[in-house]
């Protein structure tokens, strides 16, 4: 499909494959850090309201000051390091 070809949209399926892919999406979404999450959404509901550079501004002060205090980043590097899944804590 053209949009997806030119990176529109990121996936075309044919209408009974819709279901199963937003289910297979929910279950990889599920299985994140719940706190990585949260700092990834605060940047793309600001991304619908502000200007690309104060957005990433903003974006570089989530990474340093929010972020890299969690520990669920430094599992996931581990955890892709030891080539094994990451334990989240969501913390």
């Amino acid at each position: 499909m053209e949009a997806e070809r030119i990176g529109l949209i990121n996936r075309a399926l044919p209408d009974g494959e819709v279901e199963a892919a937003a289910e297979e999406l929910l279950k990889t979404l599920r299985g994140l850090s719940t706190s990585v999450l949260e700092i990834a959404l605060q940047s793309v509901r600001r991304t619908r309201k502000h200007e690309l550079e104060s957005h990433l501004r903003y974006i570089e002060s989530l990474y340093l000051n929010q972020l890299m205090y969690l520990e669920d980043p430094l599992e996931g590097v581990q955890a892709f390091l030891d080539k094994r899944q990451p334990a989240w804590k969501n913390k």
